[in-house]
């Protein structure tokens, strides 16, 4: 994950403590105003080897739908599903 964000950015770290393995990247692409998007993406899990994790990245790239494992995951979502989020947050939180 970089460490200097750009400010459509946003790295969310989990509560466990742990810096690098459990994040939540939020991208902002205003790009195309008419559709502007948002990526989330998540680290699952590096408990892996560098060597177990080149072989499943090759493996995704020709294979993807073989596997079981990816370690990351990446939701796009528009304006209105934000405004659901934000909205929803706000009901639910304490």
């Amino acid at each position: 994950m970089p460490t200097e964000l750009e400010p459509n950015e946003l790295l969310l770290r989990c509560s466990c403590g742990d810096r690098m393995e459990h994040v939540v990247w939020v991208i902002h692409d205003k790009d195309d105003p008419e559709h502007p998007c948002w990526y989330v993406m998540t680290s699952l899990d590096r408990r892996f080897g560098f060597w177990r994790r080149l072989w499943t990245g090759i493996r995704y790239t020709f294979r993807p739908g073989k596997l079981r494992y990816y370690g990351y995951s990446e939701t796009v979502l528009q304006n209105a599903d934000m405004d659901a989020l934000v909205a929803f947050v706000q009901k639910e939180r304490c």
